[in-house]
């Protein structure tokens, strides 16, 4: 296809946010796949709005609109675990924006993958002190050890594993994101967090700055939401696909798809399944074609 051909073909552009200790390069698998679709997608490094200073879930949703819309008037937003829960306030600054301005929203859809719309202020202080600890060894432990502890977490492994039903289990972030780079059968790899460690001041500043154990219960808040939203989890990820649950009740232009004999990983565990899910809400959705 040549260059106008190409562009002509483009319908959307999907800006994907990664998960907790995760890559851009975690996407890169998907991105390929909906290129051949005529989807181009941005894979957006998180660690770089962490580079030099502190910024607070809403700070990031803020500085990201900005971002998007200088280059991008009709995006689509996709977000993994932490990168959902960062989605989400993206989604609720736009909202706010466009009720104060008149203008139209920016996001005019979004693709959530297992995120948490907060905890209860009782479960907060325990979130912090947890979330201080890890930060403290991705700052300053051994980086290999760091990646070991992580992935060692019995709610990260993958559907299958005798530790796969951990509805009642959360991590310290409440987030899911293994850090190895060995995929397990029928799934893909996903970028070697090895490679993460000259950024790892940035990797200990999101325990703190981007913890559920500082988030704000969105609860209240998701009414205000104008996107269209695809809200996806795995079906033995009992804990966040109750969580979706809970949310689309607030939210009923929602969709909510399960993926069955998956975990909380969803675009890495059913890679095609997932892709599949997302191309058929995109075009049911006609969102630039």
């Amino acid at each position: 296809m040549d260059k106008e051909g190409w562009k002509r073909k483009l319908v959307d552009m999907i800006w994907a946010l990664h998960g907790a200790v995760g890559m851009a390069d975690d996407w890169k698998h998907f991105s390929a796949q909906m290129a051949e679709q005529g989807h181009l997608t941005r894979r957006v490094d998180l660690w770089r709005f962490l580079a030099c200073c502190p910024m607070s879930l809403r700070e990031f949703g803020k500085a990201l609109n900005e971002e998007v819309r200088r280059v991008d008037k009709a995006p689509i937003l996709l977000g993994y675990s932490m990168g959902a829960r960062l989605a989400l306030h993206a989604l609720l600054e736009d909202a706010r924006q466009s009720a104060e301005s008149g203008e139209r929203a920016l996001w005019q859809g979004a693709i959530l993958v297992a995120p948490h719309t907060g905890l209860r202020e009782d479960q907060k202080l325990a979130r912090q002190v947890q979330d201080a600890e890890w930060a403290a060894l991705a700052l300053q432990g051994d980086w290999e050890t760091f990646l070991e502890r992580w992935n060692a977490q019995a709610i990260l492994q993958p559907s299958g594993s005798k530790h796969s039903d951990h509805s009642n289990d959360f991590d310290s972030t409440g987030e899911n994101n293994r850090g190895g780079n060995v995929p397990e059968e029928g799934s893909i790899p996903w970028a070697d967090r090895r490679s993460l460690k000259p950024r790892r001041q940035a990797v200990a500043r999101s325990f703190m700055d981007w913890s559920s154990g500082v988030q704000d219960d969105l609860r209240s808040e998701l009414h205000y939401i104008q996107a269209k939203l695809l809200w996806m989890t795995g079906e033995e990820d009992k804990k966040f696909s109750n969580i979706a649950q809970q949310a689309l009740e607030l939210l009923p232009s929602a969709q909510h798809v399960t993926i069955p004999a998956c975990g909380h990983r969803v675009p890495w565990e059913q890679p095609e399944r997932f892709r599949q899910e997302v191309s058929q809400w995109l075009s049911n959705n006609h969102f630039r074609g």
